[in-house]
């Protein structure tokens, strides 16, 4: 099995969710928030289902998700 791991920061890996390259999505959802915000994605028309894994709270107040690409519908 290969298995090949990736750190993006936002807008890095929206072209590898266009191109069908992500299988799995690890967040660290961080309990901040400034000012009005940015979309994680921008509106391509193209839909990725992804069904979570697991989610862990963190005694800091940060949630670690893991999801999994969804069967195809």
């Amino acid at each position: 099995m290969f298995q090949l791991q990736t750190r993006f920061a936002h807008g890095g890996w929206t072209h590898s969710l266009q191109n069908d390259l992500v299988d799995e999505l690890y967040l660290h959802v961080f309990p901040v928030a400034f000012g009005g915000g940015k979309r994680l994605c921008a509106a391509t028309g193209i839909d990725r289902a992804f069904a979570l894994a697991k989610a862990k709270p963190c005694p800091t107040g940060v949630v670690l998700l893991h999801y999994t690409r969804a069967p195809a519908r």
